[in-house]
């Protein structure tokens, strides 16, 4: 037998703040366990990954048998009717509006698909000696969010009359999910540096439902256009809940 640990509790270190017992913490970044004792940032702690666990709770709803429970990581340390918070498991229990405390069932797979963020990566060239639009169309596999967009290109587009530029839009309502109108991709852009554009700051604008297409466009306005050597894209995201 080759077991290193029983899979449902492993030894984590406290992040910055410490941990709490029976408060969900997240580690690394992508687990999400329960601490079976109280300790101090840096210090040891065993961590149930699985079971069913009695979790404070906002009241103000009333959650059914089954519900996936969201859970506040970062103000309230509790689980809140709030789809934008991270997944930790469901209800195993209907819970009352005024109840301070609900029974959840932790499921990993629900928090660690939520927290691991996907990278969807393509190259986009500009539209060559000619006024025009290339597109680049990302169909959402499902509920998400963005999280960043990274460009780069070793030869930067061109026009000595005109201009490039690049729009990031969900065309479900047209909402753009850059924070500027669009990227100047003459200036904004140097050759061998990448470029990381900031999003818009409004929560909504970077979320979309599945099936709803961002699309990435490139605009030439006159035919006097160099297309350069192409822009690199790394656009990263992560599912989230309805």
């Amino acid at each position: 037998m080759n077991q290193y640990q029983d899979t449902k509790i492993i030894d984590c270190v406290a992040p910055t703040g410490g941990a709490t017992v029976g408060v969900p913490i997240i580690i690394g970044g992508q687990l999400v366990v329960v601490p079976s004792a109280t300790v101090l940032a840096t210090k040891t702690f065993a961590g149930q990954l699985d079971g069913i666990f009695a979790i404070k709770k906002a009241t103000g709803f009333a959650p059914a048998v089954g519900d996936i429970a969201y859970f506040d990581f970062v103000t309230d340390k509790r689980l809140e009717n709030n789809s934008a918070l991270i997944p930790i498991g469901r209800y195993v229990e209907a819970a009352l509006s005024a109840a301070t405390r609900a029974i959840v069932l932790l499921c990993p797979e629900l928090s660690m698909a939520a927290l691991a963020t996907q990278v969807l990566d393509f190259n986009l060239r500009p539209p060559q000696g000619v006024a025009a639009t290339v597109i680049y169309d990302f169909i959402a596999p499902c509920a998400g969010e963005a999280v960043s967009l990274d460009l780069r290109t070793n030869a930067r587009p061109s026009s000595a009359s005109g201009g490039v530029v690049e729009t990031v839009t969900n065309l479900t309502g047209t909402v753009n999910l850059l924070s500027a109108t669009n990227i100047n991709l003459e200036s904004d852009i140097t050759n061998g540096t990448t470029l990381t554009p900031t999003l818009s700051a409004t929560p909504a604008n970077l979320k979309w439902a599945a099936g709803d297409i961002v699309r990435f466009a490139i605009t030439t306005d006159n035919s006097d256009a160099v297309c350069g050597g192409g822009i690199q894209h790394q656009f990263k995201w992560r599912r989230t809940y309805a």
